[in-house]
């Protein structure tokens, strides 16, 4: 059985034109969630006093125990005295979150807010299923807030017919899909940084040959991942001009990346260095805990994958050699699809619906916009109580020094947003050595220097129900990502990998993408 977790509070909580946003925020919306309950944004609604009769109800997934902390009681006081707005909050075991919210929505239950973050499905699909409700005049009656900090964000979360669906999130560093090489040992061995494959190439060379860690063994790693996958999110940019599992062709169509000629060469690479000893023999079944502790044995010369997935171990191989230093690799500048960047999420992402059913969903947009008023108001609900969880740092607002994170963690902050003219940055503490290598790294990525990609068509709501592709098996994939393990350990040609990516169409490829064109061009206006 699984388990829903229960506790009742005050409070819970892209590439279309910005103009198309705005406008939509003006215009009737006849869909669903626009009947005459009050609150719910229809004329009816607007010409009434609101009047909060019942709390919001707003179910969300649990996470890191954040709503265990023993102040969180507190802190919703605080939060509805200020903000006027009574909440109930339900949270859901993870694993179970996903079905017991398609059961709701399915079943038509009364509740006002549902965080996307652990649902599988795109809102777009809620939307066909009139399960959630256009926001449009919700936001135009009762979040000025929301359209002047979000307005950019909103373009993520709109249909092409200029309704918006979802409040979004901003990620607070998106941009982090870069490998990061031991500078300390580039220096012993007298290499700059490299700026082109071929410097990468003489670096591992110098790795795997010249004791870079002085031990007197060849125990040295050039380059080490968690898995496949890892690799690809790094090196894809470069070998393909783009970051993503779809690219477009020179045709417009949008194809799977297993067919670009460059995910191919790609893989050609990885063999090759696979073959050189230059990537760690079992990367293919590494874990996270495998691959740290070999950073923290003094071995690894690059790690492949998230920036600071390497962060955590190096601090504790500083503790015996503390000239010990990961860097970012800067951006290489030989690829031949001319793009010199690493790769990024989206900037922008949705975060909450408001179901159908919802007869509180002014109250939910009301305390969505509340948070983003001010920096007071958003420092209330992120870090708790002034005073009592955290000091301002500075006279602008701009730095929180963070006390009582042991008691209160964000728990009641219903979408986080990292606009700076309202959320405070919080102050790593001087005895944080983890906390402070993050900040070095994301400072220097945050550099002009660095440049990134995002995925082309991120904003597009792929949907295969009650399409061709609906039925379509798995076969296909599963094919694949066996070929590219086996092509990269030399046991299958490159005649083979055409051979396999040629039955990937087959089976299911050339439907996908005539799928995919349409619904990319759809949302593109075309």
């Amino acid at each position: 059985m699984r388990k829903e977790v229960f506790r009742t509070s005050a409070f819970a909580v892209a590439v279309m034109l910005t103009a198309s946003v705005i406008a939509g925020c003006q215009k009737e919306a006849a869909e669903p969630g626009n009947g005459g309950s009050p609150g719910n944004g229809s004329p009816q609604a607007a010409q009434t006093e609101l009047k909060q009769t019942e709390p919001v109800k707003i179910y969300t997934r649990t996470l890191n125990n954040a709503e265990t902390k023993p102040d969180n009681e507190k802190v919703l006081k605080a939060i509805e005295e200020k903000s006027g707005v009574k909440m109930q909050k339900y949270y859901v075991a993870q694993d179970g979150y996903n079905d017991k919210m398609n059961m709701m929505l399915a079943s038509g239950e009364e509740f006002d807010g549902m965080d996307l973050l652990a649902f599988t499905e795109h809102w777009s699909v809620l939307k066909d299923r009139k399960q959630i409700q256009p926001l449009n005049k919700l936001i135009d009656q009762y979040g000025p807030n929301i359209k002047k900090v979000m307005a950019e964000a909103l373009k993520t979360t709109t249909d092409k017919d200029g309704i918006i669906w979802a409040i979004p999130r901003q990620e607070e560093f998106p941009t982090g899909f870069v490998p990061t090489i031991r500078k300390d040992w580039a220096d012993a061995l007298g290499m700059k940084l490299p700026t082109t494959i071929t410097e990468l190439e003489a670096y591992f060379e110098a790795v795997l040959t010249k004791d870079p860690n002085k031990n007197g063994k060849k125990d040295e790693i050039p380059l080490a991942s968690v898995g496949l996958s890892s690799l690809v999110q790094d090196f894809q940019p470069y070998f393909m001009g783009s970051f993503s599992m779809r690219y477009l062709d020179q045709n417009g169509k949008v194809m799977r990346d297993w067919t670009h000629p460059g995910y191919k060469a790609m893989l050609e690479k990885f063999r090759d260095w696979y073959q050189k000893g230059y990537i760690h023999k079992e990367f293919l079944i590494a874990k996270t805990n495998q691959v740290n502790d070999l950073i923290t044995a003094d071995r690894v010369g690059v790690f492949a994958g998230w920036y600071s997935g390497q962060v955590r171990p190096l601090v504790e191989l500083q503790k015996n050699k503390p000239e010990a230093a990961y860097e970012p690799v800067p951006v290489l500048t030989d690829s031949k699809t001319g793009v010199a960047a690493w790769g990024s999420n989206p900037q922008y992402s949705p975060r909450l619906v408001i179901p159908s059913t919802s007869k509180n969903a002014a109250f939910t947009i009301k305390m969505i916009d509340w948070t983003l008023a001010s920096r007071e108001n958003y420092a209330l609900a992120a870090y708790g109580i002034e005073g009592d969880h955290f000091k301002w740092v500075d006279s602008q607002k701009t730095q929180v020094d963070v006390t009582g994170a042991d008691r209160y963690a964000a728990n009641w902050l219903l979408t986080s947003f990292n606009a700076k003219d309202i959320k405070a940055e919080k102050l790593t503490a001087k005895d944080d050595l983890v906390g402070l290598e993050y900040e070095r790294l994301q400072k220097k990525l945050r550099g002009s220097e660095f440049k990134y990609v995002e995925a082309f068509d991120h904003f597009v709501p792929y949907v295969t129900k009650g399409t061709p592709a609906e039925n379509l098996t798995k076969d296909g994939d599963t094919m694949m990502e066996e070929a590219k393990e086996k092509f990269i350990l030399g046991q299958i040609s490159g005649e083979d990998w055409d051979k396999a990516v040629k039955k990937y169409m087959e089976l299911q490829g050339n439907v996908l993408s005539e799928l995919w064109t349409k619904q990319y061009n759809e949302v593109m206006g075309k």
